[in-house]
């Protein structure tokens, strides 16, 4: 079943029982095997996976005409530093910081990554290959 994103799949496989496996983000599967749903579900990794990155991005006419700007500069700097860090993994993020993630490598299992550009194409390309209209996604859902 494909919902209309992330959490509503969640919500969906955990609430609705609808699905056999739900394909998520790792902090979305440990909130849900954690908090939502103890003991219910197992997280199995892929030895291989897709590397996930959330960008941080500043708007400079925004924060030029709201004032912001220090703000916005002390925010982006504290992502990165161990306090930030320890936050994230509390609330199942993977760290960057490879000494935070050593401190809670029960929670992180050792995952090879991989960049989707370095092995489907530019974003373009991965666009028009599984996502266009009629495309690799529409030919999966509609041989299900």
């Amino acid at each position: 079943m494909f919902e209309n994103g992330g959490r509503a799949a969640t919500t969906t496989f955990t609430q609705r029982n609808i699905g056999d496996v739900l394909i998520t983000f790792e902090n979305e599967a440990n909130h849900v095997s954690r908090v939502l749903a103890p003991e219910q579900f197992e997280i199995v990794y892929p030895r291989y996976t897709i590397l996930s990155e959330s960008p941080v991005a500043v708007v400079d006419g925004v924060a030029e005409k709201k004032g912001t700007r220090v703000a916005v500069g002390e925010y982006l700097g504290y992502l990165w530093s161990v306090p930030a860090q320890e936050l994230a993994a509390k609330l199942y993020l993977r760290p960057s910081n490879t000494a935070v993630l050593a401190k809670h490598q029960a929670d992180f299992p050792d995952i090879e990554t991989f960049k989707p550009d370095d092995v489907f194409g530019t974003w373009e390309e991965i666009m028009k290959k599984y996502f266009a209209d009629g495309r690799m996604v529409d030919q999966l859902s509609a041989n299900k």
